[in-house]
Parts: structure tokens; C-alpha cells; sequence
């Protein structure tokens, strides 16, 4: 028999939420961090070191399934050249501005009306993410309206490990009051979010992918889900009204 799902958990790039590419957006983050830094650089100059230091502290993470400090992230790894005390102090709004330069974040369509009609069904909903900022999505989860609707957030950037530790799929069940089978774990990375969700003992595992995307993939033993869906709105045919409420 399928495990009774309580919780929905969801990843958020790709899954939830996409960038846009907006130029305007982009560039007012880079010149905002030259701002922060105090530094005489040019800002695309600057921003394109900043990347290409990134991509470093990337494969240290992904090494050790670990999330730094944003204090760590920039004083370690992408600004080591700054006072180190100045760069702590600064580092929230830097590691926002940075996430900034690659463009506008914005919900899947009909994302909201989803995850409404879900909480209205019966599920308790919840974020699971890698991610290397504190203040996002705590800010956009109360600006957007989000907040009411997540019992659980839980953060790479705030938990210190990354997805696929099944540690933090734990937390987030943890903090739910959820056990891990009654959970379900939503994301697009067939890798790092099936494999974390099986060692975690989520009841299932849920990748939204693209037919093109999909017909590029291997899938093996490893790396299954449960379900394949290609679009957000689909987990609406997939979890019905649950017998009772857990507002």
C-alpha cells in the first residue's frame, strides 16, 4: 500500500520558483554590492571574480554536503581580500544582493493557488532548500503572503548542511511533527533530491522535469521517484482531500 501522505515538502529553484533574466535587476545587484564592499572596482569585473570564486566554495559544499556562514562565504571564499570584520557585518545583505546578479526570482504559474489549495486539503507544507542566504526567503515568504501556509522552512544556509544529507529532510519532518514516512518531497533534480528523500525514509519522492530534460536523463536504481510530472500544478491530481484537518 502507498504511505499515507501528511506532509509536502518542496525545493525551491526550479521547483517552485525561476529566475528571470532581467538585465536592469541584475545590474543594480552588482553595483549594490561595489557599494556594500566600498571598493572602486568595476562592478561586472568584480562580479565576474565573485563567480568564479563561487564556483570553488560550490564544489567544497557539494565535497562536503555542507552550507558555510554567510560571514564564512565571503570573509573564506568570495571577498577574502576585505577586512574581514567590515565583510561579517555586511555579509546577509552581500550574499542577497549576489543571489540578485543572477536575476529576478518568480513563482511557477499557478504556484500559489496550488500550495493554497493544498494547505485547504489537509497537508501540512513545508521548504526544504540549499541555499546560501538567510534572508530570501524568510522575506519573501511574509512579503508575498507565503508565511501562513509553511509549518516547516528549513534552509541549507541556516542548517549548515546540503541537500542530499538526509539530515535535513529529517529536520524539516522534525520540525513538522511529521514522521519521514508520512512526508513527501517535491524537487527537480532527479540526483540530489531523490537520493537525500530515500535515505531520509521520505514515503515519497515527487520530480517535476520536462519531457526534453526527462528524455536526457538516466535514471537508475539510485535515482527513481516515485512520480515524474512535468509541470507544478500536477501535485494537484496527485494529492486529494486528505479524511481530516491539521490546521
Amino acid at each position: 500500500m502507498p504511505p499515507e501522505i501528511k506532509a509536502i515538502f518542496l525545493d525551491l529553484g526550479n521547483t517552485l520558483r525561476f529566475v528571470v533574466k532581467d538585465e536592469l535587476h541584475m545590474a543594480r545587484a552588482r553595483q549594490e554590492i561595489i557599494r556594500l564592499l566600498g571598493s572602486e572596482d568595476d562592478p561586472d569585473s568584480f562580479c565576474k571574480k565573485l563567480n568564479t570564486r563561487y564556483k570553488d566554495y560550490r564544489k567544497w559544499a557539494f565535497d562536503n554536503l555542507a552550507e558555510a556562514t554567510e560571514a564564512e562565504l565571503w570573509t573564506r571564499w568570495l571577498a577574502p581580500e576585505f577586512p574581514a570584520e567590515k565583510i561579517s557585518s555586511i555579509s546577509k545583505e552581500l550574499t542577497y544582493q549576489f543571489r540578485q546578479t543572477n536575476g529576478r526570482r518568480v513563482v511557477v504559474e499557478d504556484g500559489k493557488e496550488v500550495i493554497v489549495e493544498l494547505h485547504m486539503r489537509g497537508y501540512k507544507l513545508g521548504i526544504i532548500s540549499n541555499l546560501i542566504s538567510t534572508k530570501e526567503i524568510p522575506e519573501w515568504l511574509e512579503e508575498d503572503g507565503y508565511e501562513p501556509y509553511f509549518s516547516s522552512v528549513v534552509l541549507s544556509s541556516v542548517y549548515g548542511k546540503r541537500k542530499p544529507d538526509p539530515a535535513i529532510y529529517l529536520e524539516a519532518a522534525k520540525q513538522a511533527g511529521v514522521a519521514p514516512e508520512n512526508c513527501v518531497y517535491v524537487g527537480d533534480n532527479l540526483n540530489r533530491d531523490v537520493t537525500g528523500t530515500r535515505e531520509a525514509g521520505f514515503g515519497l519522492a515527487v520530480i517535476i522535469i520536462s519531457p526534453e530534460d526527462l528524455a536526457e536523463s538516466t535514471i537508475n536504481e539510485h535515482n527513481r521517484p516515485d512520480i515524474i510530472i512535468n509541470k507544478f500544478s500536477q501535485l494537484l491530481e496527485i494529492f486529494n482531500e486528505r479524511s481530516f484537518s491539521i490546521m
